[in-house]
């Protein structure tokens, strides 16, 4: 195995070990943004700010299908 191929694998190896354990730290009882926002303004007004933001989002093209 090459010098260059060890620091390869040793940098994905490492990344995915950090990966793994920022995941496991994630509180699955949290609410999400949307809860949250909904909470603290209200549902209407939580719904008309996030389907504007979703809106600009679609008119100006997404890289995502």
């Amino acid at each position: 195995m090459s010098a260059a191929h060890s620091e390869d694998w040793s940098s994905y190896a490492r990344g995915s070990h950090l990966l793994l354990v920022h995941c496991a730290a994630l509180d699955s009882t949290t609410p999400s943004a949307f809860s949250r926002l909904e909470a603290s303004i209200g549902t209407d007004l939580a719904r008309l700010l996030v389907f504007a933001l979703v809106g600009r989002q679609r008119r100006r093209g997404s890289s995502v299908p």
